[in-house]
């Protein structure tokens, strides 16, 4: 089964965040950080205003506003350097590029390179919006965009993959 697309770079970017987002700890570093900017504020405001209530309500609205607002930092954040990144290096990410499900491969192919990948080597494929995200390695995937596809069908090629993985893998 064959499959051809247009990778963009706001594909890489969704990415990105995709990896920032699932990576292990952030929720537990977030949420590390915002009891350090409550207990800050609290103490900073409680020092400043001798007033132990208007201490604990600067520290709640701080880390509700810091809650708020990290994220979407974040990933603005993530997506200034990526595409700093794809703008100064001319990334292979981005342009036209085919992938080939065969008997014991994935063969992708870009306008100056192609790759094989075992079936049974590739890590997982991940779903999210309106990507999927084929894992060669950990840190590693093919960016499989549904409104990039230009020749095939995008649900019966994921499909088909993980099909076909799961036999390799057997």
């Amino acid at each position: 089964m064959d499959i051809s697309y247009r990778v963009t770079p706001d594909d890489v970017v969704a990415f990105n965040i995709y990896v920032t987002e699932t990576a292990p700890g952030l929720r537990g570093l977030m949420l590390a950080v915002t009891a350090a900017v409550v207990i800050a504020l609290s103490w900073m405001v409680g020092a400043a205003t001798s007033s132990i209530v208007a201490g604990v309500t600067a520290g709640l609205v701080g880390g509700g506003l810091y809650l708020f607002t990290a994220p979407r930092l974040l990933r603005a954040s993530v997506a200034a350097i990526v595409r700093r990144r794809l703008r100064s290096a001319g990334s292979r990410l981005v342009g036209d590029h085919a992938m080939k499900i065969t008997p014991d491969t994935l063969v992708g192919t870009s306008e100056d390179a192609e790759s094989q990948t075992l079936l049974a080597a590739i890590r997982r494929v991940v779903r999210h919006d309106d990507h999927a995200y084929i894992y060669v390695s950990v840190d590693s995937a093919y960016i499989l965009p549904r409104t990039g596809v230009t020749g095939g069908d995008y649900d019966a090629f994921v499909d088909a993959l993980q099909l076909a993985m799961a036999a390799a893998r057997n």
